[in-house]
């Protein structure tokens, strides 16, 4: 499982952020309208809000998660931790 992470393709669902490559099914590639989402979370957080108020933040400007549903605070906190630059 390791190795297939370290060539960057997946067994399950795309983490947010990331789409499954339609070429070959398997390889991740870069979700451009996620990857706007994340770098508007990161700049939330970075600017003093908290978990919660980037949530309510998104819901405001209607930017819902992949089941459409609004984010929730362990949802931001994981993208957070998964994004870490």
């Amino acid at each position: 499982m390791d190795r297939i992470k370290e060539l960057g393709q997946t067994t399950g669902k795309a983490p947010y952020g990331k789409m499954v490559n339609t070429t070959d099914d398997k390889t991740l590639i870069n979700n451009p309208d996620e990857q706007a989402v994340i770098a508007r979370i990161k700049s939330l957080r970075e600017s003093g809000k908290t978990l919660q108020a980037i949530c309510d933040e998104l819901t405001k400007h209607n930017i819902f998660n992949r089941s459409n549903k609004s984010f929730a605070p362990g949802s931001i906190q994981n993208i957070l931790k998964d994004n870490q630059a």
